[in-house]
């Protein structure tokens, strides 16, 4: 049996693969851009017009989501060992 705050990681560890996705695909798109493969990025100025940021917001997206997987296991575990035996 799983708790609601466990319940709440896995369906966030599930959503947070296709944000990774999202973002790896537009720092791709930015770096498309910058070697001239691609026409124009949608964001020309400002913090979000580097390849960097969404590169690394997309390692960070996939790293949260892979915590968020263990914690939800642990969570799991530790609610069978206080379970006593019916």
């Amino acid at each position: 049996m799983v708790t609601k705050v466990g319940r709440i990681a896995v369906m966030s560890a599930t959503v947070l693969p296709l944000v990774t996705i999202s973002f790896a695909s537009l720092g791709l798109w930015r770096v498309g851009t910058d070697l001239k493969w691609t026409e124009s990025f949608v964001i020309q100025s400002g913090l979000l017009s580097h390849w960097q940021v969404w590169i690394g917001a997309a390692v960070g997206t996939q790293y949260t989501s892979r915590r968020l997987v263990r914690y939800a296991s642990t969570l799991s575990r530790r609610e069978t060992e206080i379970t006593p035996a019916a």
